[in-house]
């Protein structure tokens, strides 16, 4: 056994190098932009402002435009009677 010098051959081994996909939704809005986006990090971007937008409206007509008066509580008591609004 020698002194306690460890040399490895590392030389011949070369790790390969893995090239990760996009997720599908990112390639399904790469493909079908119609050329508006070029690349995954684009389409992130895209689907981050599309759901950004969706809780937005979401947002708007749950509690209604600011400065309208929302006509959600009369039309709940014509639909619903008995139903006790506060």
């Amino acid at each position: 056994m020698p002194n306690g010098d460890v040399q490895f051959d590392t030389d011949k081994y070369r790790m390969p190098r893995y090239k990760a996909e996009p997720p599908k939704v990112v390639q399904w809005v790469m493909k079908y932009s119609g050329g508006l986006v070029k690349d995954a990090r684009q389409a992130s971007y895209v689907l981050l402002g599309l759901a950004a937008v969706a809780i937005i409206i979401s947002l708007l007509l749950m509690f209604g435009l600011p400065g309208s008066s929302a006509p959600t509580k009369p039309l709940l008591r014509e639909a619903h009677p008995g139903i006790r609004i506060q």
